[in-house]
């Protein structure tokens, strides 16, 4: 463990670590994300950071929320856990941890964090990228050493407050937290800040069109960062996209309620934008995927 300074205060982080080094390099972690998150958020704020690993947006979220904000953070991993509560209280504030995973389903998953290989092919301590790590009803591979049986908790039953921003990323598992709060999210209709990437959403039995159905269906606008995530800045570009279906990669959505007093004003659509390329090669493959089905060839 080694404590770096961030722009939001002291971090204590995982040594050799991706996101240390770029607290180091860029002064905090996706500082861009971070700003676009801060622009929405209000003093008093209600916010959950679910999936919160060490605090790199817990920390910036409190301050941002003060004294009469409310924050309820969520980490599975044991010893991640413990830097968070260690950053915490470090930089003297005050908020609601949970060491537990959050799932539709109650009861245990086993936490699957990678061990990386040095160049000689022997286990090494030192971690590439602890927010990798995620949560699988398999034992498979997993030494009995190393395996963490982790509980899980509903959003619904963790949390009675109305609330006004939800943070997720946990690997995969978005969609199975977002049922989770179906109570939250439909009487608060908070905005709400979630990776997304298709390979990760997979392997949790999941696609784009669950995804996309979840929130059209509650009438939610998606919008991405367009700009990079890692920067020495908080500068970000907002984009307003149809769905899901239209982006390529590891991306965070920005979802927000349609009728959200705090609508973005400063975005530009998709079609403004040259993100518009990304979206034209995915329609472009989607025929010829059913040009194929219709001859026969892929």
């Amino acid at each position: 463990m080694i404590t770096v300074q961030s722009i939001y205060g002291n971090i204590s982080c995982y040594d050799n670590d991706n996101i240390t080094k770029e607290i180091m390099s860029c002064g905090g972690f996706r500082r861009p994300e971070i700003g676009m998150i801060l622009d929405l958020l209000q003093e008093g704020d209600v916010v959950l950071d679910i999936g919160a690993h060490i605090g790199t947006f817990s920390i910036p979220m409190n301050q941002k929320i003060g004294k009469e904000g409310k924050l309820f953070a969520f980490e599975a991993n044991p010893k991640t856990f413990e830097l968070l509560q260690k950053n915490i209280n470090d930089n003297n504030m005050t908020a609601t941890l949970f060491n537990k995973g959050v799932s539709a389903q109650e009861g245990f998953l086993y936490l699957h964090a990678k061990e990386y290989k040095n160049r000689e092919g022997n286990s090494s301590e030192k971690r590439l990228n602890t927010g990798a790590d995620y949560l699988t009803s398999s034992t498979q591979g997993m030494d009995n050493d190393a395996m963490v049986k982790v509980e899980l908790v509903r959003i619904d039953d963790a949390v009675t407050d109305n609330v006004d921003f939800i943070k997720v990323d946990v690997e995969g598992m978005e969609l199975s937290v977002f049922r989770s709060a179906v109570n939250v999210i439909d009487r608060s209709r908070p905005i709400i800040y979630s990776e997304y990437y298709e390979p990760y959403i997979a392997r949790s039995g999941e696609n784009y069109r669950n995804f996309e159905s979840f929130f059209k269906s509650r009438n939610y606008d998606f919008f991405i960062n367009a700009g990079p995530k890692k920067a020495s800045n908080n500068d970000y570009t907002l984009v307003r996209i149809p769905g899901p279906q239209y982006i390529r990669g590891q991306y965070d959505f920005l979802l927000v309620p349609t009728d959200s007093k705090r609508y973005p004003k400063n975005f530009v659509n998709w079609y403004q934008h040259s993100f518009v390329t990304y979206a034209w090669n995915r329609f472009r493959n989607f025929l010829k995927e059913i040009k194929g089905t219709i001859t026969g060839k892929r």
